[in-house]
């Protein structure tokens, strides 16, 4: 559906779209995570992982994989030690929503990671 690049505020599946704040609330998740590795060590892994994943969301056009790949940057930041707090669950939730726009379907795993509707845990 969206293999190819499409800007994220013109992408939309079944009438749901991004709201034109989704990309301030992703910076402002990463201004959060930098702020609070300075003091604790364990919201390092956030931070980085935030970083990159706006490094491939903030963009003017996304695909599915960009959507895949940010997905799997937060799946590997959760799998290991991490603060586990409510604005990472918050990006979770980001996260299954830009995918949703981009005709990616996530269920939250056992794990607490994401899995694509129809992938086996």
């Amino acid at each position: 559906m969206f293999n190819r690049k499409t800007s994220p505020l013109e992408a939309s599946n079944h009438g749901e779209k991004l709201d034109p704040n989704f990309f301030l609330r992703l910076k402002n998740t990463e201004d959060y995570f930098t702020r609070h590795a300075v003091e604790d060590p364990n919201f390092y892994p956030n931070y980085e992982a935030i970083k990159e994943i706006n490094t491939i969301l903030l963009k003017n056009e996304l695909s599915q994989e960009d959507i895949l790949g940010a997905v799997e940057i937060f799946n590997q930041t959760t799998s290991k030690p991490h603060h586990n707090g409510t604005r990472w669950f918050d990006l979770r939730l980001q996260l299954r929503h830009i995918a949703f726009v981009y005709g990616l379907e996530f269920k939250i795993s056992k794990d607490l990671t994401l899995k694509l509707v129809g992938e086996n845990e």
